[in-house]
């Protein structure tokens, strides 16, 4: 476990929660490239699951990672039902097996991507990603590919460049709910890059461990010198307005600060890093996934039942009071739903479907 990784996994939720508070600066799309990042440089350190592939190992994988997403997900596409109801979002039968099986970003179905949870269609293009992944990372292991860090580099460049050159083909496209927008943002097969780079950096990072890279800059200061450098790059592309057109904020545009953090970061061996490295910040990052999954329901329902004004900024302390309250309430959802049902009912399937 990689505590300053789960840490901003915090600090991505945390960008997409202000996002659906209504704040506006591209944080929300920010968050979730990072979370796609993120999930591919994690899978990328079990690379060595992968040295051989067959039915059993396949049907191993997909099992586990099913038993990680599906009962969240279906917990609260339960409790969406009364929100659906009651703002009367016009959805079919067809679209709710859609929604549950978790297919809904896999083609261009308009509003219905956000459909019944609506941030769940951020899982389905999770789901696109693990259906991929052992045969990518066998594929790395099998050429060899994972051994050369040129190579990996090289190939991590001319993914973010053919994805940057995607983009410029759809500059001032993205109109709501249109193909172009669902292609660029929603859609599995473009995010496809940025969860690509995030393996690519994750086995990168595993060569760099082996090859002791954090012996050859023992000194503290060496690791915090990159962790502040990494921070500065995303601060530059965040405030710079040059290139910033909505296809590629949307999509890659932060891509590089991101690996580049995460990168420094990892190694854990910086001030920063050491300071964020802890049980504190390992355990809210655990909790990630069923805050990701409650918090939209959250707001909706204080919308609807309590406080229609609660998005946006106001220069109100006592608005920006609510909103702190609103965000410490999801998170104590999120603690209540990890330990009470999502913890049980993962050990309760690995248990009985006998996964390993």
């Amino acid at each position: 476990m990689i505590g300053t990784v789960e840490f901003f996994r915090v600090i991505a939720f945390f960008a997409i929660f202000i996002h659906h508070l209504g704040y506006a600066g591209g944080l929300g799309s920010a968050g979730v490239s990072a979370f796609i990042l993120i999930a591919g440089f994690v899978s990328a350190i079990n690379l060595a699951k992968f040295e051989t592939i067959n039915r059993k190992t396949i049907s191993q994988y997909y099992l586990s990672r099913a038993i990680r997403l599906f009962p969240v997900h279906i917990l609260t596409f339960v409790l969406s039902l009364p929100l659906v109801h009651y703002t009367q979002f016009k959805s079919t039968f067809f679209y709710a097996i859609i929604n549950i099986l978790l297919l809904q970003s896999w083609f261009p179905n308009g509003i219905q991507i956000f459909s019944f949870n609506s941030v769940s269609w951020f899982i389905s293009d999770i789901v696109f990603f693990s259906l991929l992944t052992p045969f990518i990372l066998f594929y790395m292991k099998k050429s060899k590919l994972d051994a050369s860090i040129i190579k990996l580099f090289l190939i991590g460049c001319a993914l973010w460049g053919i994805a940057v050159l995607i983009t410029l083909y759809f500059k001032g496209m993205l109109n709501p709910y249109s193909f172009s927008w669902w292609f660029i943002y929603a859609s599995p097969y473009f995010r496809l890059f940025d969860y690509l780079l995030g393996l690519v950096a994750g086995v990168i990072y595993k060569n760099l461990k082996e090859k002791d890279f954090n012996g050859s800059m023992r000194r503290k200061w060496g690791f915090s010198l990159l962790e502040v450098m990494s921070l500065i790059c995303f601060i530059i592309l965040y405030k710079v307005p040059y290139f910033k057109y909505d296809a590629l904020v949307m999509s890659v545009y932060y891509t590089p600060s991101f690996i580049f953090i995460i990168m420094a970061f990892s190694f854990q061996q910086g001030v920063i890093s050491s300071m964020i490295n802890n049980i504190f910040s390992v355990y809210v990052g655990r909790l990630t996934y069923s805050a990701y999954m409650i918090h939209q329901l959250i707001i909706s329902y204080i919308i609807i039942l309590f406080l229609p004004t609660i998005q946006g900024p106001s220069g109100d302390f006592r608005h920006f009071f609510a909103q702190i309250i609103v965000f410490l309430f999801a998170m104590c959802a999120a603690d209540v739903i990890y330990r009470h049902y999502e913890i049980p009912s993962t050990k309760f399937l690995t248990q009985h479907l006998q996964i390993k």
